[in-house]
């Protein structure tokens, strides 16, 4: 299939047509198989470890997501927010 034309000629035989699978949904029966398929396999990145520096930055990103980033305390009906730097932050691992 190297030669252009042709390669040329099956792309616009193609051009403008639904995947063959567009709109068809799978059986029950299939779903099944395909779950049962896959049971038991371990995932690909189970026990993978991070190395320390990697380990710090996903950690702190973390933090600022969950909103760590703004510590806050609430005194007399009042909230009082304690911001504080997260590169001062030192997370220690057993890596």
């Amino acid at each position: 299939m190297s030669n252009p034309e042709v390669r040329e000629k099956i792309r616009l035989s193609k051009l403008g047509k639904p995947s063959p699978r567009k709109g068809k949904t799978h059986t029950e029966e299939a779903k099944l198989k395909m779950s049962n398929s896959s049971k038991g396999q371990v995932p690909w990145n189970k026990g993978s470890k991070l190395r320390n520096e990697e380990a710090i930055k996903v950690g702190k990103g973390n933090m600022s997501i969950i909103g760590y980033v703004n510590k806050s305390k609430i005194v007399n009906d009042k909230r009082i927010i304690e911001s504080f730097d997260l590169n001062a932050i030192s997370i220690k691992s057993d890596f």
